[in-house]
């Protein structure tokens, strides 16, 4: 109720549009129509996939949830680049467990592990294709460098 009281206050929100964001808040996301949300993407108030929709960026500044929305909506795949390159150029190289352990509480929240693991796995590809990585050990237990 609480979260509809400080909808309510913008004026540029219509009630349907607290409705649907209450729902979307709540984690209801399922009870919600494709319509519903195509609507709510047009305007900007939500982002993400189906079935991991989180509250837009303009929507979190209004209610205050600036730092959720930072922990839902991840950070640019540069920052997680940087960081596994600074890792490997501070220690020499990094397994697949320290890579994991590095990232893993930086990764978005609305991910699972499994798609966490994905994430890693794609970092750690465009890394290798880039040239900036290679594997120093095995196929089994590989050891990242720098190139």
């Amino acid at each position: 109720l609480e979260y509809a009281r400080i909808l309510a206050q913008d004026r540029d929100l219509t009630l349907r549009d607290i409705i649907l964001l209450d729902k979307i808040q709540k984690k209801k996301e399922q009870s919600l129509s494709p319509e519903e949300i195509k609507y709510l993407r047009k305007y900007g108030l939500v982002e993400g996939r189906k079935g991991n929709l989180y509250l837009s960026k303009q929507v979190a500044k209004k209610t205050g949830q600036k730092a959720r929305y930072s922990k839902v909506s991840g950070f640019n795949k540069d920052y997680y680049l940087d960081l596994i390159l600074k890792a490997i150029e501070e220690h020499g190289y990094l397994n697949r467990q320290d890579i994991d352990e590095l990232l893993w509480e930086k990764l978005p929240d609305n991910l699972r592990d499994d798609q966490k693991k994905n994430k890693v796995m794609n970092l750690i590809r465009l890394l290798r294709t880039q040239k900036k990585i290679e594997n120093g050990g095995s196929t089994r237990k590989p050891k990242w460098r720098l190139c």
